[in-house]
């Protein structure tokens, strides 16, 4: 765990730096870090919550950002009009990179492990499902704020 923890703060490091000089990130970097992490989560999602809940959080936060990204990208809706340059990688459907996906699934993964250790079962009644939503979806909320600008090219 150690490890991945200094292995995020070398590439957050790595980014800034690029910013500061006016660089963007590689592409092979980028879709290394991408494969990286998204290993990790699958790997320790496997042991934290088992085989088949960490494939279906997977496939259903991909599906799921992959239709809201698409959207965004193709109408301006949900979230105002953007596009993806070429350096987070191929496209599908010349819209999305296949790296934004697996980035919601990772934030989602880190949010939810995140507050599921803040909660650590002290609450628990009718209201603790809510009380979780909320702070998982402003967790992954704060994630993105604070890592989307790196991702931001020029």
């Amino acid at each position: 765990m150690y490890v991945l923890f200094a292995l995020v703060l070398l590439s957050t490091f790595l980014c800034l730096i690029w910013d500061a000089v006016g660089m963007v990130s590689p592409f092979y970097y980028n879709m290394l870090m991408g494969a990286v992490f998204t290993c990790f989560a699958l790997l320790h999602g496997s042991k934290y919550v088992g085989n088949k809940s960490i494939i279906v959080l997977a496939l259903v936060t991909a599906t799921v950002s992959f239709i809201m990204e698409y959207t965004g990208v193709k109408t301006g809706m949900i979230y105002g009009e953007y596009h993806y340059g070429a350096v987070l990688g191929p496209k599908a459907l010349d819209t999305v990179p296949w790296l934004i996906p697996l980035s919601w699934f990772m934030f989602m993964y880190v949010s939810t492990l995140t507050v599921d250790a803040a909660f650590e079962d002290r609450y628990a009644g009718p209201g603790t499902i809510f009380l979780f939503a909320i702070l998982d979806s402003t967790a992954m909320t704060a994630l993105d704020v604070l890592i989307d600008p790196l991702w931001v090219t020029r």
